[in-house]
C-alpha cells in the first residue's frame, strides 16, 4: 500500500513539476501571397457572412450552423457557430477594424474544451502589387494542454497550421478572381437622355449585406400596394441607390415602380421625381453577382471622362426573376446620371 501511495504521490509531484516547466503561450501564424486590391481583401476577410465562401470549417463540416449577432462588418459583430467534434462550438467576436490593414477578433471555444483566443488577419504591401495576408491566433494553455503541449500530444501549429494555409488559399482564390472579373469587365457604355419619370417607392437606408434582402421583401409589398391603389407601373422595376457607404456599410436605397404622372403614393410609400437629365448608361447580363462589377466600369468610365456623377445611380430590370429562371439571361440596365 506505501508502495502505491509512493507512486501516486511521486507521479502528483512529476505532473505539478510538468506544469511548472510547461509552456502556457502558443501562437500559430500564416501568410499568403494574393494579388489583388486591399479593399477587395479587406471586404472578404471583415464580413464574417463572406467568411463562409472560403472558411476550411465548412469543408470539413458541410451541416455546420451559424449565426451572427449584431452588424456584420462592425466591431462587436459576433459569429456563433455550432458544428460536429472537428469543428466544435463557439463564437468569433469583431474587436478592432483598421480598413484595408487588419481585422482582430476574439475566439471562444465551448466545445470540446472552453477557451478563449486571440486572431487577426493582417494585410500587408509585398512585392509589385501583390499583398501578403495573414491570419494568426495566439492564446494560453491551463492544465492539463500545457503538459500535453510540452510532451507533444497537442501541436497547436500542426493542428491548426494547415486549417489556416487552406482557408487562405481559398482566401487567395477567391479574391484573385474577384480581381480578375474586375480589370476584364469591358461592358459597352452610352450617353443618352433620361427622359422624365416617375415612381413609386419603398425607400430605406439599409446594411449593405442585406440590400437584396430588402428588395426581396419589398417588392411584392410595393406591387401589392399599387394593385390595391389601382395604379398601373408604366415599365420595368427599378432599384435606385441614393448613397452607398462601404466605410459606415449603409446603403439609402428604394425599390420603385414606374408610374403616370400625377398617380399618388398609396400608405407606406413615396412618391419620386427624376427630371430630365443626361446619363451614361450600360446593359449588364447575367445574375446579380455580377452588378458590382457594370457598376464599378460604370464608375471608371465617369472618372476617366471627367462626368461629375449625380445620384441616384439607377438600376432598372428589364428581366429578372419575375420572367425568368436562369440567372444567366437576366437583364439590368444602369444608369449615372451627370
Amino acid at each position: 500500500m506505501k508502495k502505491i501511495l509512493y507512486v501516486i504521490g511521486s507521479l502528483v509531484v512529476i505532473v505539478g513539476v510538468l506544469s511548472l516547466l510547461a509552456p502556457n503561450d502558443f501562437k500559430v501564424e500564416r501568410t499568403v501571397s494574393i494579388n489583388a486590391p486591399a479593399s477587395l481583401v479587406y471586404s472578404n476577410i471583415s464580413f464574417f457572412e463572406k467568411h463562409q465562401n472560403w472558411s476550411p470549417w465548412n469543408e470539413k463540416d458541410p451541416d455546420l450552423k451559424y449565426w451572427i449577432d449584431g452588424e456584420d462588418g462592425k466591431v462587436g459583430a459576433i459569429y456563433n457557430w455550432e458544428g460536429d467534434e472537428n469543428v466544435g462550438v463557439g463564437e468569433q467576436e469583431l474587436t478592432a477594424l483598421k480598413e484595408n490593414e487588419s481585422v482582430e477578433m476574439k475566439i471562444r471555444f465551448m466545445t470540446p474544451y472552453e477557451v478563449e483566443n486571440d486572431a487577426w488577419f493582417n494585410i500587408v504591401k509585398g512585392e509589385e502589387t501583390s499583398l501578403n495576408v495573414s491570419w494568426g491566433i495566439a492564446g494560453s494553455m491551463g492544465f492539463p494542454m500545457d503538459i500535453m503541449m510540452m510532451v507533444g500530444i497537442m501541436d497547436m501549429d500542426a493542428q491548426v497550421g494547415p486549417d489556416f494555409e487552406k482557408g487562405l488559399n481559398n482566401l487567395k482564390s477567391i479574391c484573385e478572381s474577384e480581381a480578375d472579373q474586375s480589370a476584364t469587365s469591358n461592358f459597352p457604355i452610352e450617353l443618352v437622355k433620361w427622359e422624365p419619370h416617375y415612381m413609386i417607392a419603398v425607400r430605406d437606408t439599409v446594411n449593405i449585406a442585406e440590400n437584396g434582402a430588402f428588395m426581396m421583401e419589398n417588392f411584392p409589398k410595393l406591387y401589392e400596394n399599387l394593385g390595391k391603389a389601382g395604379i398601373n407601373p408604366m415599365g420595368p422595376s427599378c432599384g435606385l441607390y441614393f448613397m452607398w457607404d462601404e466605410e459606415n456599410n449603409q446603403t439609402d436605397m428604394c425599390v420603385a415602380a414606374q408610374v403616370s404622372e400625377g398617380d399618388a403614393a398609396p400608405a407606406g410609400t413615396s412618391l419620386i421625381e427624376l427630371g430630365e437629365s443626361q446619363a451614361a448608361v450600360l446593359t449588364y447580363t447575367g445574375p446579380y453577382s455580377g452588378l458590382g462589377n457594370a457598376h464599378m466600369s460604370l464608375a471608371n468610365y465617369m472618372e476617366s471622362s471627367a462626368l461629375e456623377f449625380k445620384g441616384p445611380a439607377v438600376e432598372e430590370y428589364l428581366v429578372d426573376m419575375s420572367s425568368e429562371a436562369e440567372s444567366t439571361k437576366w437583364v439590368t440596365k444602369i444608369y449615372y446620371f451627370y
